[in-house]
């Protein structure tokens, strides 16, 4: 029964959220020497978010960064460098500037 209450609060509200992923690709190292890419999992946006960050991530981070919704996966976006990055130290530093710019940019609007 609370499964089944939980269902139906949780419908009731609304609120779906869509999962964030970032995708970094980087050019030198890896297992052949030729780059290879880092990936983190990025939590969780609610999904009245998705247009925005789809459409203004590359304004708000001066073309650095794009997202994509995915075509297979429901309800998931995935934040990737527009150019990649030379390292795996300088992929791991892209993923934290783009979770920062867009949680940034999430919390103000949510404000």
């Amino acid at each position: 029964m609370k499964v089944l209450n939980l269902a139906i609060a949780f419908l009731a509200t609304g609120v779906i959220a869509s999962r964030i992923k970032y995708y970094m690709r980087f050019t030198e190292g890896g297992i052949d020497g030729n780059g290879s890419s880092k990936d983190k999992a990025g939590g969780k946006i609610d999904d009245k978010h998705d247009d925005d960050v789809v459409n203004k991530m590359g304004e708000w981070s001066d073309n650095k960064y794009k997202a994509v919704k995915s075509g297979i996966v429901r309800n998931l976006i995935t934040i990737s460098l527009v150019k990649d990055v030379r390292t795996i130290n300088e992929a791991v530093d892209a993923i934290a500037d783009a979770q920062h710019i867009l949680h940034s940019h999430i919390n103000e609007a949510d404000d």
